[in-house]
């Protein structure tokens, strides 16, 4: 039987002749098994190799509220850089961060204010900062926010097959005490509570996946996201949901973004693509508008 040392040592091995292989060399991968289903996760959502990696991503911000019909409030989108750092037991450490803003529906560009179309209340939207996220990917699971690993789990994911296409889900869910209470913040808030599920959709080619002359494979994500509605959609007297729908993909170089988001990203953050660490996550997005537009702590 392969000890799991054994197992770290091999997959540590394979991503390092994935870049010495020649062009015509392929594997035959086996998602079922937690060092294919490693290898794919990392190779299909980052880069094998360690190399930084920047996803592109766009759609569309909602307000849903019951007996209305779903209203667009503007577009959603940004850039997503990631690394998955090849570690000495075949694990992997990734490390995340995504800015991104709301802007003009037609044109996408970052506006200084909206027009929310339930309230016909005009608003101010914040941008969105999220990062370093950090986890430990590897072949007995992912340990997330610094978890110790557990040797005796194993890796598995929901994968699909079709032919040659390959994705898999994945969705997170957490509720937290609102920070602005409605009986205080009666036009921000409508909950006691901040609530909040994502799901995503990972998605590839499988031959391309096996493709061993490459340490990164193309992929496109799709994300939906239900949440208590943003302060700054400012819906407290009319309970709903804000819906946030994107699709993204990766891009060869972050130039290959649109215009209005390589704008933004230079008017605001001139060093996220590039620094270690752009910005630090100070709390959830609730604490941040109550800390920034009302002086709370």
């Amino acid at each position: 039987m392969t000890t799991p040392l054994a197992r770290r040592t091999l997959l540590a091995s394979s991503t390092a002749l994935a870049v010495a292989r020649p062009a015509s060399a392929r594997r035959t991968l086996d998602l079922k098994t937690p060092e294919d289903c490693l290898y794919a996760v990392v190779k299909l959502r980052g880069d094998l190799s360690g190399k930084m990696v920047y996803q592109w991503y766009t759609g569309m911000l909602s307000l849903l509220v019951p007996g209305k019909m779903p209203a667009p409030v503007a577009r959603y989108q940004g850039i997503i850089r990631t690394t998955w750092t090849p570690q000495a037991d075949g694990s992997f450490k990734y490390r995340t961060f995504d800015l991104g803003f709301y802007g003009d529906l037609e044109t996408g560009r970052a506006v200084n204010t909206l027009v929310n179309p339930i309230t016909g209340e005009t608003v101010e939207p914040t941008d969105v900062r999220d990062g370093p996220v950090e986890s430990v990917y590897s072949v007995n699971g992912v340990f997330r926010d610094g978890a110790k690993p557990d040797p005796t789990k194993t890796l598995s994911l929901p994968w699909v097959t079709a032919n040659d296409q390959v994705w898999y889900g994945a969705n997170l869910a957490f509720e937290y005490v609102n920070p602005l209470p409605p009986a205080q913040y009666p036009e921000l808030s409508s909950t006691e509570k901040v609530m909040q599920r994502s799901i995503f959709t990972y998605k590839g080619r499988l031959s391309e996946l096996e493709d061993d002359s490459t340490t990164s494979a193309p992929m496109e994500t799709l994300m939906t996201v239900i949440a208590t509605p943003h302060p700054w959609h400012k819906m407290g007297r009319i309970p709903g949901f804000g819906h946030i729908q994107t699709v993204s993909h990766k891009i060869a170089r972050p130039e290959d973004a649109p215009p209005e988001v390589l704008d933004y990203i230079a008017k605001t953050m001139p060093d996220y693509l590039t620094a270690e660490t752009p910005f630090i996550g100070a709390g959830n997005s609730f604490e941040r508008y109550k800390r920034d537009r009302l002086g709370g702590s």
